[in-house]
């Protein structure tokens, strides 16, 4: 039969402050997570400039701009404001639109092709106008024509993933 030791009182004490040291050492490090904004405490609403477009495709500004509106209030803690009343500002641009044909038939036919959109985005400091951050994103997707996909439905799918990318990229 095996017999356990009993502790004195100040062991005991300094056992259990040593257990919950390193739990707390090891527990705390939660693998890089973060609960929160990773800005300043005091960013609670933010306003969003509607993008502007370098290409020659229109209303796909007005279109990114919603997404990435729906992002901010799906993924963040900001509340959406005018730009007088915002702690922060986005801005953004599209840079890029491009058709790519991925597979052709013997007639030159395309089967598949896809469309690829890039942005770029910008968070600044309403009060104090510095940039807080920067970032520009690339996003596609492919359309099956013999499946009755199309390019509109490609491109409403890549505007989504590309405001989601967005977003996720400041938070």
């Amino acid at each position: 039969m095996m017999r356990f030791a009993r502790l004195t009182a100040p062991r005991q004490m300094r056992a259990t402050a040593a257990c919950t040291l390193l739990l707390l050492a090891f527990g705390s490090g939660g693998c890089g997570y973060r609960v929160g904004s990773l800005y300043d405490d005091d960013v609670e609403t933010i306003a969003v400039d509607v993008f502007t477009n370098d290409t020659f495709r229109r209303d796909v500004e007005l279109e990114l701009t919603r997404e990435v509106v729906k992002q901010v209030r799906l993924r963040t803690g900001w509340r959406i404001a005018n730009r007088s009343e915002a702690d922060v500002v986005l801005t953004g641009r599209i840079i890029r639109i491009q058709d790519n044909v991925l597979s052709e038939t013997e007639r030159n036919l395309s089967l598949e092709s896809a469309v690829m959109v890039s942005a770029e985005a910008r968070l600044t400091n309403h009060r104090t106008g510095r940039l807080v951050k920067k970032v520009q994103r690339t996003t596609s997707e492919s359309y099956l024509i013999p499946r009755g996909e199309n390019r509109t439905t490609a491109m409403t799918e890549a505007i989504y993933k590309l405001a989601e990318d967005l977003v996720q990229a400041l938070e």
